[in-house]
């Protein structure tokens, strides 16, 4: 399991580069620089540390929602680790996820089905808001 730091800077190296074109597109460095800032969140409060929540199609009550009480009224980023996809879900734009009121996180990917079978894991970590 790559840390956010290895995620990040994999990232930065495959679209932000010499090609100032390829670094725009799909919001790339946007979405580079959210994840900088909520990896610098988790670094300054301290958690960077601690162990992040991991979570299976076990954990989700039906397709789409993954209940994590702990974590009620926390800032969290949610790491999708499946065969597809290995990269921190993002919150802005086209959102691809969002908290739950009472704690953890809902799936808005279109066609995500956490009962489909297929083999889920997500990393998630409670991060702060300067």
């Amino acid at each position: 399991m790559p840390t956010p730091a290895q995620t990040l800077r994999n990232f930065v190296n495959q679209f932000i580069n010499v090609d100032a074109v390829k670094a725009f597109q799909n919001n790339r460095m946007n979405t580079a620089l959210n994840q900088l800032i909520s990896f610098y969140e988790t670094l300054s409060a301290g958690v960077h540390e601690a162990r992040p929540y991991h979570v299976t199609q076990a954990n989700f009550i039906n397709a789409t929602d993954c209940p994590i009480p702990a974590l009620k009224g926390k800032s969290i980023s949610v790491f999708m680790n499946t065969d597809d996809t290995k990269r921190f879900l993002r919150t802005w734009g086209t959102a691809e996820w969002t908290d739950l009121v009472d704690g953890g996180f809902k799936i808005l990917i279109d066609g995500f089905d956490a009962t489909s079978g297929e083999n889920l894991d997500f990393y998630v970590w409670p991060t702060i808001n300067l």
